[in-house]
């Protein structure tokens, strides 16, 4: 999706409603013509609450946040009147048709605000998963669907995301799969090992750092970050790493498993590169990708 063409389209098509990207505030400025904007209401999924009221103030229209998956359908809108609870951040009130329940890794219910794992059920939702009998298994608790996101839900039925049990990377309003990135890195002959993490960026909310474990004796001459920018086209564009950093070694877990939320730039066997660049980052920029 073009940013830059964005505000046209809305223009051209009379739209009303759409889902606004956050970045659309960074990318395209302000303008005294943006309050004439035919759009009245926008879902803003994830956004910041700044982000939103400044939206809201811009836009002259209404912002809202809410949640929901291809295998659900909506789940949670936000209504116009949600008021105050805008300050903390809610996606809303379950929608109609739909029950949701907050649980801990027990699958017993938490109390109001206790954090635990979003499950929905409801009619329109998946049976489940084309012949994968194991998916269907993990996924479902009865007849609830396990979103693997966490969540709270106060004692006025209102819903914040609060994390993710899944590994999911949440770039610019697109979903990236952390394992899939991974996969693909792997794929390539001279890679032994890769993990993709997500991390800060101020314009998209969150940016891909693959860190990479080249095969015994390979360097990153051999491999280098042009070279791993060149194979990430095996991804869909929106997929691609931002960064990269080579590692010797990874931290383990107990099951021998990538522990990537104990990577630090201590770990690092080099500096993490910009691959939009092709330029490794500065100092201070690397202290806020990954904890020293």
């Amino acid at each position: 999706m073009s940013l830059t063409k964005f505000l046209g389209w809305i223009h051209e098509h009379d739209a009303h409603y759409c889902v606004m990207p956050e970045p659309i505030l960074k990318k395209i400025p302000a303008s005294p013509d943006d309050a004439g904007i035919p759009l009245k209401n926008v879902h803003a999924f994830g956004w910041r609450p700044s982000a939103r009221a400044e939206a809201e103030a811009r836009f002259n229209l209404v912002a809202r946040d809410g949640f929901g998956m291809t295998e659900v359908g909506p789940a949670i809108i936000c209504p116009k009147e949600a008021g105050d609870k805008l300050a903390v951040n809610t996606c809303g009130v379950v929608a109609p048709l739909r029950e949701t329940r907050v649980v801990d890794e027990h699958g017993a219910e938490c109390p109001p605000g206790t954090a635990g794992e979003l499950q929905i059920r409801g009619r329109g939702i998946m049976l489940g998963y084309y012949k994968r009998p194991d998916a269907n298994a993990e996924a479902f608790d009865g007849d609830w669907f396990r979103t693997g996101d966490l969540f709270t839900k106060d004692g006025d039925g209102f819903h914040r995301i609060v994390g993710r049990l899944k590994e999911m990377i949440k770039r610019a309003g697109e979903n990236i799969s952390a394992s899939e990135v991974g996969v693909a890195m792997r794929e390539a002959p001279m890679i032994a090992e890769a993990a993709a993490v997500a991390v800060p960026d101020e314009l998209r909310r969150e940016e891909v750092l693959v860190l990479v474990k080249l095969v015994e004796g390979k360097t990153d001459k051999d491999m280098s970050p042009e070279d791993i920018k060149a194979h990430a086209t095996s991804l869909a564009a929106f997929k691609r790493p931002r960064y990269v950093a080579y590692v010797q070694e990874f931290p383990r877990t107990a099951t021998n498993k990538i522990a990537k939320s104990r990577v630090t730039l201590k770990d690092l066997d080099s500096d993490i590169v910009d691959l939009f660049s092709g330029l490794p980052v500065k100092k201070n920029v690397a202290s806020a990708l990954l904890p020293a």
